[in-house]
């Protein structure tokens, strides 16, 4: 099961479980499960910045509604006011308050079997030479070649901003940024394709689990340009 919780107070916005998969060693490649299809009494929406759904297949922000939706965070009404929105696809009836849905700051997409796919964060989300481009998305690309056992993407930013990959090999060989190119420009475009890569043992976590990426930056050894 799938759960979105704050990390400013430590609560839950909604029902711990609201979202449900089960795996398939058959058909889940192993590389990045998929979140699933709502639980009962659960509604999940992918919206763009209009809040309108996106189509089968293209990624926009998960957003949570349904009966496990909190009231909002207490004595907090500015980030209520920001994280639960009205829903504007269940009907509302005169003199009761409108259904709320919970804006998660994630990001997923509706693959072509209905399974919610993530993304990423919404704050992950970076714009460079006129693009928005979802780093998560290239990360997903990354881990597919071979040799590849852990990938993590920023932006680097200086007199022009431009995308830096760590790589965690399989194993103790050096990857070829050559191939990697080759590898990545099948699926994406090429603004896609990071400007460096950087070959790393591990890819080092905060104590809350995240990427730390000032160690990040000073760890591994850089490949060589992608351009």
């Amino acid at each position: 099961m799938f759960c979105f919780q704050c990390e400013q107070t430590a609560r839950t916005e909604t029902a711990v479980g609201c979202m449900i998969h089960r795996f398939d060693p058959q058909l889940d490649d192993g590389l990045a499960v998929p979140i699933g299809k709502p639980s009962a009494n659960a509604r999940i929406y992918i919206l763009d910045k209009n809040k309108k759904p996106m189509p089968l297949g293209i990624i926009g922000e998960i957003y949570i509604g349904g009966e496990g939706v909190s009231l909002g965070y207490l004595h907090n009404e500015a980030l209520t006011a920001g994280k639960f929105v009205d829903d504007p696809f269940v009907p509302s009836t005169p003199g009761t308050p409108a259904k709320k849905m919970y804006k998660s700051g994630d990001l997923g997409r509706w693959n072509l079997d209905k399974i919610l796919e993530f993304f990423g964060r919404s704050d992950e989300q970076v714009k460079i030479r006129g693009y928005r481009i979802e780093l998560g998305e290239i990360e997903k690309q990354l881990v597919k070649l071979e040799g590849i056992k852990d990938a993590v993407v920023a932006l680097r930013k200086g007199p022009e901003a431009e995308l830096c990959a760590y790589l965690v090999a399989r194993d103790a060989k050096e990857l070829e940024v050559a191939r990697l190119r080759e590898g990545l420009t099948r699926e994406l475009p090429m603004y896609m394709v990071p400007a460096e890569f950087v070959q790393v043992n591990r890819i080092p976590l905060t104590r809350n689990g995240k990427v730390d990426y000032r160690k990040l930056e000073s760890l591994g050894k850089k490949l060589g340009s992608g351009q």
